[in-house]
């Protein structure tokens, strides 16, 4: 069922942000976000042959509120990043319309899978590697909207289907970062162990 993913992972995030994070202003603002996109999910605004989702407005709204915290350098990279993603998320759609064939694999999957190829390829900080896969795949969302309606069908920009494979990507990339964030604290603990004892063996030798 479509939409069931999103408030899943969404009340997930929400149970972790209310209860495992510090206190801080970001936890506190994380938190409204996503109790305010669950909310708006559901709200859809028609005119003509063209909806949008209320949470696909909210969510890039609060994308490019986001981005005007990053430096001048930092923006760049990840509007580049953010047109990749994007570039990814409506080729996969043309190459899948002209080959079905790949559809034995779940549409989500091919779509997360790639987006996290990308994601952390070209950038390597989390806000950069998150930022752009929510933003990209948003842009993404709407240039296909635009090449379904230019073929007469109605879509929904921004629909539940869409928002499961845009939480699936974000969490995914999220829970990536945290576990490569691991791996390099205990490589640096490794280091400080074994760099004091040679240290010694070093000093003491030349005495």
């Amino acid at each position: 069922m479509d939409g069931t993913l999103v408030y899943w992972l969404g009340w997930f995030v929400w149970v972790i942000g209310t209860f495992f994070l510090q206190k801080s202003q970001q936890r506190i603002l994380l938190c409204m976000c996503v109790l305010a996109l669950l909310a708006f999910l559901p709200w859809v605004i028609s005119f003509g042959t063209w909806s949008i989702s209320l949470g696909y407005v909210f969510s890039l709204s609060v994308g490019y509120l986001f981005l005007r915290t990053f430096s001048f350098k930092q923006l760049l990279h990840t509007w580049f990043v953010t047109m990749c993603i994007a570039g990814a998320y409506i080729g996969i759609f043309v190459l899948i319309q002209n080959d079905p064939v790949l559809l034995l694999i779940d549409f989500p999957y091919i779509v997360m899978c790639c987006m996290l190829i990308v994601a952390f390829l070209l950038a390597k900080k989390t806000t950069i590697r998150l930022c752009s896969i929510a933003i990209g795949m948003l842009h993404g969302e709407a240039v296909q909207a635009y090449i379904i309606g230019q073929q007469g069908y109605m879509y929904t920009v921004g629909s539940l289907a869409f928002f499961d494979i845009w939480a699936m990507s974000l969490v995914s990339g999220a829970s990536l970062s945290f576990v490569f964030f691991l791996i390099e604290v205990l490589k640096q603990r490794v280091q400080r162990t074994t760099n004091p004892s040679v240290k010694r063996i070093d000093k003491h030798a030349s005495v």
